[in-house]
């Protein structure tokens, strides 16, 4: 159907008649096709309504993600297969360490408890097979679940996760957010090889 912004133009009316059409449906009928279109988060983005975040802003999800990032140890080039449990370098563990540290407080001090749920719903929901439509319900489960102040368990299960920047953003395209998604994948550096 298009962009919303577009539906006074002529092509529309081309594009409803022959949808009515294709599908048997009463203008009645069609209306309550977009109504349900335009109340379903990732449908909803299909026609350029985005649907907002309950708790965190665009410019705290950049953020965050940027201090992950930020934080990301360099990887040392190796084939990825598996771990050298002969490479004991204890000064590259410390400063790990250290960096997760940081990171924690960090986060801390960006994020209310309600902010960092929604990052870890919309990780959960682009990791997952889960429909946008249940992003409220997650946000309520995942909310109630952290309690009242973050702790570092909770930051860094979800932050030690190399995947969390893809996932956040598949999550942020199901829950009617493409926009943000896309300026999320932005900030994955450059693979070098």
């Amino acid at each position: 159907m298009g962009d919303q912004s577009a539906w006074n133009d002529e092509s529309f009316l081309e594009k409803k008649v022959q949808v009515m059409k294709q599908y048997g449906l009463s203008g009645r009928k069609f209306s309550d096709a977009i109504d349900s279109i335009r109340q379903s988060r990732p449908l909803a983005a299909l026609i350029g309504k985005e649907t907002g975040l309950k708790y965190i802003s665009d410019e705290k999800a950049i953020e965050a993600m940027r201090l992950w990032v930020a934080s990301k140890p360099e990887t040392d080039g190796g084939d990825g297969l598996g771990l050298d449990y002969f490479d004991r370098d204890f000064e590259k563990y410390k400063e790990q360490g250290l960096r997760r540290k940081r990171l924690f407080e960090s986060i801390s001090a960006l994020l209310t408890v309600q902010e960092f749920a929604e990052i870890q719903t919309l990780y959960y929901l682009g990791r997952d097979q889960v429909l946008g439509e249940h992003h409220e319900g997650l946000l309520a489960n995942t909310t109630s679940t952290l309690g009242e102040t973050l702790t570092w368990e909770a930051v860094d299960h979800l932050l030690s996760r190399i995947s969390i920047l893809d996932m956040v953003a598949d999550g942020l395209v199901k829950a009617g957010r493409p926009s943000l998604a896309r300026k999320l994948r932005e900030l994955r550096p450059s693979e070098t090889a």
